[in-house]
């Protein structure tokens, strides 16, 4: 049980800023809803609504503007896969 407390402010943070199951995002392969969290990996899992395909895209594509996210990581890198 003693891990769990140095984890614990990761997943707070973690609920606090992630988008909402159920809520639409844009990623960087185009709009979906999200449909599942990974608060190891700091990711999101979204349906695409163009193909029904779901990918993980990191928290940082979908939570901030595109802009701001390849500021950070570079152009051209999706932050899904």
């Amino acid at each position: 049980m003693c891990c769990l407390k140095y984890e614990h402010p990761l997943y707070q943070d973690f609920r606090d800023n992630a988008p909402k199951i159920g809520a639409s995002v844009d990623t960087p392969d185009g709009p979906g809803q999200v449909v599942g969290h990974s608060v190891p990996a700091d990711s999101v899992v979204v349906r695409l609504s163009a193909d029904g395909r779901r990918t993980a895209c990191s928290r940082a594509s979908v939570c901030g503007s595109r802009k701001a996210y390849e500021a950070t990581y570079g152009p051209g890198r999706t932050g899904c896969g």
